[in-house]
Parts: structure tokens; sequence; C-alpha cells
């Protein structure tokens, strides 16, 4: 297990050869985003905590049928099938002349919690020969519903790959389909891509690893919401069931020990840690823990509680284990809305069809006080050339036996903007609402197309709150999964280093760090500014740099969270000092 020693090494210093030395390792834990800009090359692939179905460890490479910038790939709509994201790794010094023991191995996964891709799709394993200079494919998986994560493992020992400059690339084909309308065509035929390992002195057998991981996003949930509005919290905190879901897994073929899962909680002036218990793990098993627990979530401002969650694991044999996917901090935010989803969306949800023109969706949600709605936030998800619907009305009902009854509200001919998916849009209402225990929020469709808002499948938490009514007659949705839409009791400004769009192309290495942190992105020129904030949104750096080799000195921060900021740029990413 000597690759996980050497991995920090390998990347703080990549930048400075014209090839990476063995070994090579990625299995994607460092966050949701782009991928490690100093093991790959620049891609349309992205990183996905939500999509991977019990993945060997936090996050994986997402590929699917968008570009770098959200956009479907050029295709003729129909056809077999079109040439989707590409992972092409850096040259790779592999020279390694006559062994026989350099091997690659990686797990990949067909759908997912996503749209699974059908057997004319696939996903390819190409090497890169060094002297011919060309791409030779080596395997080729097709689409399927299987949801397992399977392993791959492949010898290398050719003459023609054993070279320095060698390089190898994941690639997936997609089909969108002829049955379908361009309106329901939206993200589709994802793969995912996890654990890539290559390395010499291994075996075909060499398919085991000494590894407990996190596999999935910790939560933290408020009775059956993934948020609240912060001013009900205040007033019902007694009452409120607050539980948390963590996900592990051991890899391993011995049972292990699991010492401790440690809670940690940032932000708003608190620095806590709950010790959650110890657990011996069978072989090879997917566990998940989720209990309730009693915490005082506090608010400087008064209005938003915004906290770092964290989670680290903490093994028998924890210098095994590789440490960044034992360790995992997410977002809790506390605001002005009701939420159920965690915020990223696996899919759409939408009506169609004849006879759906006029149709209703609603969800149902149940205020913790007698308040006032102001609003509703909504997240759009794209759609194949931009065809679904240009407008819609929203609406808010009271409940009777369950479903939605009388409207309390509704506001016509509003635009859906292009121009912002994947992200969630306020919407703010005429008059306020008034809504006391159950209400249901939704819309209406005044057009045939599609209305297609963000589904979140990953959160099984909440029961089904999904209703729809296409003929005069509500009925309750099949689909397992959240709408993404979120009611408001007052539209609140958040902290400026929660409003940042974080983007992964600006690299921050080490992470977690100790002492100081380095950056690296291929995008900006030297001299530039830095900025450093914590949790609350208070800036406490500011300082120039010259080049991707100065080091920026942390070691005067207290442990926790950070952003790092370049201005100039409009470029952001986040950093644990430990």
């Amino acid at each position: 297990m000597f690759f996980f020693l050497c991995i920090i090494f390998q990347t703080i210093n990549a930048q400075e050869k014209d090839t990476i030395s063995l070994p090579f390792f990625d299995d994607f834990s460092y966050g949701e985003g782009k991928v490690n800009s100093l093991l790959w090359e620049k891609s349309g692939v992205n990183i996905s905590n939500s999509l991977p179905i019990n993945p060997p460890s936090i996050g994986a490479a997402t590929f699917d049928a968008l570009d770098a910038d959200g956009n479907f790939y050029p295709s003729n709509y129909g056809i077999k099938y079109c040439n989707g994201d590409t992972l092409t790794s850096k040259p790779i010094d592999l020279y390694y002349p006559g062994d026989n023991t350099v091997f690659l191995s990686f797990f990949y996964q067909a759908g997912g919690l996503g749209d699974a891709p059908e057997n004319t799709d696939s996903l390819l394993l190409d090497f890169y020969d060094p002297i011919d200079k060309e791409w030779i494919t080596i395997k080729s998986f097709a689409g399927s519903n299987n949801k397992q994560f399977n392993q791959e493992i492949i010898s290398i020992s050719q003459k023609c790959y054993l070279q320095k400059g060698f390089k190898f690339r994941f690639r997936n084909l997609f089909s969108l389909g002829s049955s379908l309308q361009p309106d329901l065509v939206s993200n589709c035929d994802y793969w995912l891509v996890d654990y890539v390992k290559l390395d010499c002195l291994r075996s075909i057998a060499d398919t085991v690893y000494q590894d407990v991981a996190l596999t999935n996003c910790p939560s933290i949930n408020f009775n059956n919401y993934s948020s609240i509005p912060y001013k009900h919290y205040l007033q019902k905190k007694n009452e409120i069931n607050i539980s948390y879901n963590i996900f592990y897994k051991n890899n391993d073929v011995n049972k292990r020990l699991l010492d401790s899962i440690n809670l940690y909680f940032e932000g708003e002036g608190d620095n806590n840690k709950l010790l959650l218990g110890s657990y011996n793990l069978p072989s090879l098993w997917d566990f998940s823990e989720s209990k309730d627990f009693k915490y005082t979530f506090n608010s400087i401002n008064g209005n938003t509680a915004n906290y770092k969650i964290g989670v680290k694991l903490v093994s028998d044999v924890s210098e095994q284990d590789y440490y960044p996917n034992n360790t995992y901090y997410s977002e809790k935010i506390l605001s002005d809305y009701y939420a159920y989803d965690d915020g990223t969306a696996e899919a759409g949800y939408g009506i169609h069809g004849e006879g759906t023109k006029g149709g209703y969706v609603a969800v149902k949600y149940i205020s913790l006080i007698n308040d006032n709605l102001n609003g509703v936030y909504l997240y759009f998800n794209q759609t194949y050339k931009n065809k679904q619907a240009d407008y819609f009305t929203l609406k808010v009902w009271d409940c009777l036996n369950g479903i939605p009854n009388n409207e309390l509200y509704s506001q016509e001919n509003l635009l859906i903007p292009k121009d912002k998916y994947g992200q969630f849009v306020y919407f703010k209402f005429n008059n306020s609402v008034a809504v006391t225990d159950t209400f249901f929020i939704g819309w209406q469709k005044v057009e045939t197309e599609i209305l297609n808002i963000g589904f979140d499948k990953s959160v099984s938490s909440a029961a089904n709150n999904n209703y729809y009514n296409i003929n005069g007659q509500w009925k309750k949705s099949t689909e397992k999964g959240n709408i993404m839409i979120r009611p408001s009791i007052g539209h609140i400004s958040t902290p400026i280093a929660f409003e940042l769009k974080t983007k992964h192309d600006l690299s921050v290495f080490p992470n977690p760090t100790t002492q100081y942190i380095k950056i690296f992105c291929e995008e900006i020129s030297y001299p530039t500014k830095i900025l450093i904030y914590n949790t609350i949104g208070k800036q406490i750096k500011s300082e120039y740099i010259y080049d991707s080799e100065e080091e920026i000195d942390v070691s005067d921060l207290p442990n926790g969270f950070y952003l790092l900021q370049i201005p100039e740029y409009g470029i952001s990413n986040k950093f644990i000092k430990k």
C-alpha cells in the first residue's frame, strides 16, 4: 500500500516534471467539481459525490452528454451514438523495459443514480503509444442497467507502452435516442469511474485495498428536511429531531475495527466534535450509520446559520488507509427556506406528453410554525437544444385529506431563465402568502413542452412528497426522489464565503495542510492577489504571490475550513488547515 504514501509527493511535484512518476492514483475524493489538474489534462469530466451507488470511496469521475460548459456535445439528434466526455492522464514516465508487473486498475459503474447508458452506449479505455504517437482502444464496456461498481485490472507489458510519455484515457459514447422528444432529453447516459491506480510491482490479483473509506457525503437532517428556515429552527429546536447519516465502506478482505467516527461542527463561532462510537467492520462491506443526536446551531447575524459539517474515520490501522477519503466536509446552511434536496440533481422531473398542457406538479411541505411565504427557489435542468417551455405559472395550495386543495397563490407568465441551468433561481412573490401547517407549492404548465426541474435521487430520508395532476385528479408520484423546489419565508443574502461559485480548476495543495499551501491554475498570470476567508465569510488574509512555487504560510490559522479566492479571475477553492 506504499502508493498512498507517495501520492502527495507526486501531486505536488507533477508540474515540475514533463512526465508523472509512478505511482499514479486518484480516487476523486477531494470534492465536487473538476478533476485534479496535476494528474489529468483539462476536460469536461466532473467529480460527483451523489451519483455513485456504493463506490469504493467518496467521489467518482462522471462521464455524460454535457461538455465543460454544461452544453450538449455536438450531435445529430437520434443517431446511434455521439462522442461525450474524455478524461486523459498527464504524460507518465512508464519507462520500465521488460517489466511484467505494471498494471492499471480502476472501478466503473453504468448510470449510478442517473440515467443508465443503453447497450449501444459505451465506456472506452485507450492507451497512448509514445513511439508511434497514436491512441489504441484497449477495452470497451457496453451500457447496461447493472448498478454495481466493477473493477478492471489490466497488464501493461508491451514495449510500445513502457515508455516515457505514456498516457491513458477514458471516454464515453452516448445516444440521445430517436424515440424521445428533445424537450425530454436532459443530461443522460452516465458512466462513473473511481479508484484509478497505475503502478509497478503489482499482479493480476492485486485488486484488494486495505482502505476504510467514506463513500457518500455526510448529511444532517431536521425532521425530514435537509434544511429549514433558521427562525423556525429557533422557535422549535426543542421539538425537532436532528439526525446524521454517514456512509462508509471496508474495502479490505480482512475485518477491520473502526476506532471512532468523529463528527465536526465548524462555523458561527463553533468548533466542536462529537464522538460517535467504534464499530467492527466485516470485510468488503458497505455501511450506513443514521442516528438522532442533540446539537444547537448558532447564528452570528441572527438570520442564517452557516456551518461546515466534517466527518473523520479513525480505523485500527489508519496509516494504511488513504487519508483523503477518511475525512470529508460538507456545507450546512439554515437560512430562509425549507428543502428536502441536497443541492445536486441526478435527474430531471416534469410532466410531458399529449394532454399535459395545463397540468400541475406540487410538493408537500409542513411548516413548523405559522408564517408567510415570500418566494420560492427553483432548480432548472438543461434540455437538448433548450427545447423546454418558456413560461410557467407558480402555485401554492393548502391541504385537504393529504392532497392539494384551495389555491392560495398564483403567479402567471414567469419566464424560465435559460442562462441559469444547474442552479437555484429565486422567484419573489407579488405578495406574501400565509401558510399554516401543511401546504403545497409547485407549478402549472402553460405550454406543451416540459418544465424540467432538478430531481435529487440521492436523499432517501424524506418520504415521497411529490404529486401531479393532468386530468383533474391529484396523484402521488411513483418516482423516488425530491423535486428541487424550496419555499422561502424571506430572501436572505448569505455571507460571501458561501455565495462564491467554487471552480476546481484552481488547485490548492497540500490539502489538508498543517503549515503552508501552494496554488496552481493554468488560466492565471503572476503576480496575482489571493484572499482567504473563514467559514463565516470574514477575510483573514490578503497578499500577492509571484509564481506557482511560492508558499503561502497558513501556520497561524486555527484548524478548520477555509476558502481561497483569486478575485481578479473570479475563481476559488477550499482547503482544510489541521
